[in-house]
């Protein structure tokens, strides 16, 4: 197609319908307003599903916030069961069994240097020259065995800082322990407690179980 002169522009422009030619002008108008409004219409839907969206996580979050604050709470009072039941037996079972006269049961002991927390044991079983920490957790795992001979060593430290000079063992208990984390325990000279019914014992150890002094 040929570039219009202006001449032949011009002439071309005193052919035009001045009516017509404002009717399209007019049309084009309303066509840009109404698409103009569409997108302004679909725009707020968009905005609507958006906030619609994100107030159904926030009920979707304050849900799971509450359910694992209640499972936690769950899990919290069993474990307080299972330590109150270890607790109330437990100076009997080790008379009963080896012999150590412990005369004193103490719970949730926290040992303290310059005014910070050390260390904390769920029992810690006292007599005159020896004295016993034990964890006590509802499910007992390998990491658990792990943490309280950790536990044991900051204890042997503290004892000795204080010149305190009692033999420290351990022992772990638990309401569910299975066998390689018994066996993993006694390896590492830890006494072993199970729940039986409402009963609590001490594992009965194999041959070359030797408790270890800390």
């Amino acid at each position: 197609m040929e570039t219009m002169t202006f001449e032949q522009a011009l002439e071309w422009g005193k052919s035009l319908d001045g009516r017509a030619v404002w009717n399209a002008l007019m049309e084009t108008r309303a066509n840009i307003e109404r698409l103009s409004a569409e997108a302004e219409v679909r725009s707020a839907k968009t905005d609507e599903q958006i906030q619609k969206m994100s107030e159904h996580i926030d009920q979707m979050s304050t849900r799971v916030d509450k359910v694992s604050k209640d499972l936690g709470g769950i899990g919290n009072s069993m474990g307080q069961v299972t330590e109150e039941m270890f607790a109330a037996k437990i100076c009997d079972i080790f008379h009963n069994q080896y012999d150590y006269e412990f005369t004193k049961t103490n719970r949730d002991v926290k040992f303290t240097k310059d005014g910070k927390d050390l260390v904390e044991v769920d029992i810690f079983l006292e007599n005159g020259s020896i004295v016993m920490a034990i964890e006590v957790k509802t499910n007992l795992t390998k990491v658990h065995v792990d943490d309280h001979i950790e536990r044991l060593n900051k204890i042997r430290s503290y004892m000795d800082y204080h010149d305190d000079k009692k033999i420290l063992l351990g022992g772990i208990a638990g309401a569910h322990v299975p066998n390689d984390v018994r066996n993993y325990a006694e390896e590492n000279g830890l006494y072993v407690l199970v729940q039986s019914g409402e009963n609590v014992k001490v594992i009965e150890e194999p041959e070359k179980f030797s408790p270890k002094e800390w």
